[in-house]
């Protein structure tokens, strides 16, 4: 997953992540594996997560989340 965000995490470090897919709250633990700091624009950094840690529900909601997205 990539996000802008104002949060400048150091890469490899483990986050919680709490983030709304569609109308569904998905939550799970994610490895900073890119970290880009970003000159212009409303955020100061650019990063890119791997999902680490899902538990079964939320991987349920992750996985219709992209069925959704893929049939559009």
């Amino acid at each position: 997953m990539l996000v802008e965000t104002d949060f400048k995490p150091e890469k490899e470090s483990l986050l919680q992540i709490e983030v709304r897919l569609g109308n569904q709250p998905f939550f799970s633990t994610g490895r900073v594996a890119y970290s880009e700091t970003l000159k212009t624009g409303q955020f100061a950094s650019r990063i890119g997560l791997e999902f680490v840690k899902i538990d079964d529900e939320n991987q349920v909601i992750l996985e219709n989340f992209v069925k959704k997205q893929i049939r559009k």
